[in-house]
Order: C-alpha cells, then sequence, then structure tokens
C-alpha cells in the first residue's frame, strides 16, 4: 500500500493507494480543513502509517499527521483508477489456476477406471 498527502474538497487527506482483486483504488481520508495554498506545499508527500488505530502518520521528515477522526475515519472519497481493473478472460484464468492449484494440493484426480470383469469369461 502506498500513501501520500493531497488535497481534495478543502481537506488535507491521506491518500491510501492499494492494488487489489478489482484493480487499483485510491481512498482519501481527511487529516483537517487546510487552505490550498498551504496544502499545496504538502502534496504528493509520502507519509507511513505508524498506527493504525489512531490514524497516524508520519512522513519523511518525521512530521505527524492524524486522521480528522482517528482510526474511525471514513474517506471522503474513493476512486478506482481507469484501466486497472481485470478482464474477464483474466479473471476467469485465475479462477481456473486456483482451482488447478487446489486440485493438485489435493493429489489430484484419483479416478477409477472400471475392469472388465469378465476377464474373458462368455
Amino acid at each position: 500500500m502506498k500513501a501520500t498527502l493531497e488535497y481534495k474538497d478543502d481537506f488535507l487527506c491521506v491518500v491510501e493507494e492499494k492494488n487489489g482483486a478489482t484493480g487499483l483504488a485510491k481512498k482519501w481520508l481527511p487529516v483537517s480543513r487546510t487552505d490550498y495554498t498551504e496544502a499545496q506545499t504538502l502534496h504528493g508527500r509520502p507519509v507511513t502509517s505508524v498506527n493504525q488505530q489512531e490514524g497516524i502518520y508520519v512522513d519523511e521528515e518525521g512530521n505527524v499527521y492524524q486522521l480528522a477522526d482517528k482510526g474511525e475515519t471514513k474517506p471522503i472519497a474513493v476512486e478506482r483508477l481507469p484501466g486497472t481493473e481485470k478482464t474477464e478472460i483474466e479473471v476467469l484464468l485465475e479462477a481456473s489456476l486456483r482451482g488447478r492449484k487446489t486440485h493438485d494440493q489435493n493429489g489430484g484426480s484419483k479416478r477409477m477406471h472400471r475392469t472388465n470383469r469378465n476377464n474373458g469369461r462368455e
């Protein structure tokens, strides 16, 4: 997960960028109401989560940023980045590969073939 500081809807936000099963998604988590010019000096600065329960992030210079409602903060925006969603064929291929892996882990197929029990008897 990548986290940076950005400005959205009059708020300085921590933006978490995650690459999940459905593609790349960005969540804007508000830190505080901030003037645009002040936020511009912080825009794009990488931050690291140091305490998820308290919603605390620290940048490379050691500056601390706490989410507006601490660990309970809800995102003010969520965006799925276009072109990052998996195609139907990719989803099907992954499902197929997962099924094969599970199948192989269970010892593969143990099909029983019928043998001709009359052994040539008529």
